[in-house]
């Protein structure tokens, strides 16, 4: 038997492949589902709402899991199934993974810019706040951001795998996958006996191939077999494929009671594969960090050397990006601004009237861009610790550090954006020439000092500008006179403050209709930003107009609020 026809067979089949991928691309960007799913939704908002809601029973949510021509299944339709697989441990686990995806196909809408019909719904706001966030909780907070975790995750795969192109052919590429594992193993049947012989036409010469030809195919077929077995394993691991077997298992009722099915789905729910997001958020300080911060801004305002010489700075002066776990009382932080959180969102003046100091602080939050504002509290938060030690005691000295930790994770988090995702924020485009001169303007006050306390000392006894000269003082310098001013407040309180108000502007700053910015922080690993962008737009928080306060409260610090 001639070996060549399964040659042929396998080269086939994977050019087969190859187009499915062409395809799957191809479908990212016309994608008929998500229009089914705007119409369903609009069509939801408008004629069949239900009288009834309850966003912890999820009752009257009918977020579509899956959206067909004739019969829809709905995310309530799961959670009011009593069945032997919905009794069971891993039905929570289970239903969260429906809800993600369900959840998936409803931002999946604004990638291709349709109607989100129920963004001004009373019930999409309550979906959040008294559904997801109902209590503040560590468990009830961490299953709301591992439910957003999991629904970017679905996003990920859509964008950048060929998951959703399986999903949708499962029949079909399980059976090319046994054919190719078939024929692959013949083809190492094959080379195993050394039956690869080429022969002339007179058989006059026979070439026989060498034993290292021979172990050589073998380790690549071999290579090319656990590959197949291993992709295989990836889906049927991953949420696609709990899911898809749970919606089969809803739209049929002969699947209904199955116990062989249950157990598999069962199995399958609880295997985790690896995740794409990492759960930490990236550090930058502008005090620390001077020398490095936005450096590829310093030619905005500066002439630029010679082109050679500018290459060699930017090899020469990377940026330090640091990581840390996003710890509870980040999320818990982060869901309690949420909840308290007025209509319009303010950019950190509720949590500063909150704590009774939004009179003393209000210049610091108005009459600049956000990003500025930004930097003006991040200067002054690390002012604030750089002053205080560390302490060890207990009792309420021990909520101070939490607060503390809270506020200072979060004011690096917002730094890091501006000096490495400022794709993520509104203003950033405006604010280049201030943080250039901003920098400008502490390198040159910072000199040559390297260490952080002698940072420290040119700060506190940096003199205040007066006059004119306030009118061209840099955010470094409104961050320093910040941050003596927030000094002055007792220590518990001025931490309290400073996380709240961080909390808040991270919230402040989320909503946006740069969908495509966070997808393609996705392919690099995912932003905690995008994660509060997802979880507000499911509350019906989509954009914002952060230009209507710029000009309303004056930049600098009246006599009275000093």
């Amino acid at each position: 038997m001639s070996i060549t026809p399964v040659i042929v067979i396998l080269n086939l089949i994977v050019l087969l492949t190859n187009f499915v991928k062409v395809i799957s691309c191809w479908r990212v960007g016309v994608d008929f589902s998500s229009k089914r799913v705007a119409e369903f939704m609009r069509k939801q908002a408008r004629e069949d709402r239900p009288s009834v809601f309850n966003p912890v029973a999820m009752e009257g949510y009918r977020y579509p899991i899956r959206c067909g021509r004739h019969k829809s299944i709905t995310i309530d339709e799961v959670w009011k199934l009593d069945s032997t697989l919905f009794r069971s441990g891993a039905s929570t686990k289970l239903k969260d993974s429906c809800l993600s995806y369900a959840l998936f196909k409803l931002l999946r809408r604004q990638y291709h810019g349709m109607e989100c019909a129920e963004a001004g719904l009373p019930e999409t706001r309550d979906f959040v706040l008294k559904g997801l966030l109902l209590t503040e909780d560590d468990h009830q907070i961490e299953r709301a951001f591992s439910i957003v975790e999991v629904e970017l995750g679905f996003y990920h795969d859509y964008l950048f795998t060929k998951y959703n192109i399986i999903r949708k052919r499962e029949k079909l590429f399980f059976a090319m996958l046994l054919v190719r594992i078939l024929l692959i193993s013949i083809v190492l049947h094959y080379v195993t006996r050394n039956s690869l012989a080429v022969m002339t036409a007179a058989a006059i010469i026979e070439v026989q191939t060498k034993t290292v030809d021979t172990i050589i195919t073998v380790l690549v077929l071999t290579i090319i077999l656990m590959v197949e077995v291993l992709q295989a394993a990836f889906y049927l691991a991953s949420d696609w494929a709990k899911v898809t077997l749970t919606k089969r298992y809803l739209s049929n009722h002969c699947y209904r009671g199955n116990a062989c099915l249950e157990k598999i789905i069962v199995f399958i729910s609880k295997v985790t594969m690896f995740r794409y997001w990492a759960n930490q958020i990236g550090q930058s300080s502008v005090i620390s960090d001077n020398k490095y911060f936005a450096r590829h801004l310093q030619y905005v305002i500066e002439s630029p050397p010679h082109s050679l010489a500018m290459l060699f700075s930017s090899f020469s002066l990377g940026k330090r990006t640091t990581r840390v776990s996003i710890c509870s009382p980040v999320k818990r932080a982060i869901a309690r601004s949420i909840k308290m959180s007025k209509d319009p969102l303010t950019n950190g003046k509720s949590s500063l009237d909150h704590n009774g100091v939004l009179r003393g602080f209000s210049w610091a939050l108005n009459g600049q861009t956000q990003t500025e504002i930004m930097l003006i509290w991040h200067i002054a938060t690390e002012y604030c610790n750089i002053a205080q030690p560390n302490t060890t005691e207990t009792g309420e000295v021990q909520d101070m550090k939490c607060h503390r930790e809270v506020a200072v994770r979060l004011s690096r988090y917002c730094a890091y954006l501006i000096d490495s995702a400022p794709e993520l924020l509104s203003d950033y485009m405006d604010t280049e020439i201030p943080i250039a001169k901003m920098m400008q303007d502490m390198r040159k006050v910072m000199g040559k000092c390297t260490s952080i306390h002698a940072k420290f000392e040119v700060m506190k006894h940096l003199e205040e500008c007066e006059g004119e000269e306030e009118e061209e003082e840099t955010m470094f310098r409104r961050g320093v006179k910040l941050g003596k001013q927030l000094d002055c407040l007792d220590a518990a309180l001025q931490w309290k403050v400073l996380e709240e108000f961080w909390a808040e502007t991270i919230v402040y700053i989320a909503p946006s209709d740069n969908v495509n910015g966070h997808l393609e922080r996705l392919a690099k690993g995912g932003e905690f930003l995008t994660h509060i962008w997802a979880l507000l737009s499911h509350a019906g928080i989509r954009a914002i107009n952060r230009v209507q306060d710029k000009h309303t409260m004056p930049s600098h610090p009246s006599e009275e609020n000093v």
